[in-house]
């Protein structure tokens, strides 16, 4: 019984910890309405960013994908419910529909774990 408790913290712990660290990527983006549009603009036409925003999209985008390879990682390691990986993973399909986010990830994806690349380049989410 205490193992059980034990692990339902850690799962409850770990979820939140989630949660706070994605307040804090779109508190980056909301909260600032320059960001906000750099963003914005980034995800549809980033051939119109210039080299100063375009370091910064970058910057922003690489938070996000961070976030989602620490998701996938806790979910690889029972620590995330399948059915809230799924909206997650769903949620990171979407972004990745934008031209300039998907720009990113074919440039940049080496810097993230081979099986999570892997797992982005399936293009499969967990049914819910």
């Amino acid at each position: 019984r205490e193992i059980r408790d034990n692990t339902r913290a850690l799962k409850s712990q770990t979820y939140q910890s989630i949660i706070s660290s994605y307040a804090e990527i779109e508190a980056r983006i909301s909260q600032d309405a320059e960001v906000a549009e750099l963003f914005s603009r980034g995800s549809q036409s980033p051939e119109q960013l210039s080299e100063d925003e375009q370091l910064r999209f970058t910057q922003l985008v690489c938070s996000i994908f961070n976030f989602y390879e620490n998701l996938h990682y806790q979910y690889k390691s029972s620590l995330l419910e399948p059915t809230l990986w799924a909206g997650w993973c769903q949620s990171m399909r979407d972004r990745l529909k934008a031209p300039g986010i998907s720009e990113y990830w074919e440039k940049k994806s080496y810097l993230y774990s081979e099986d999570f690349s892997k797992y982005v380049r399936s293009g499969k989410c967990p049914k819910t």
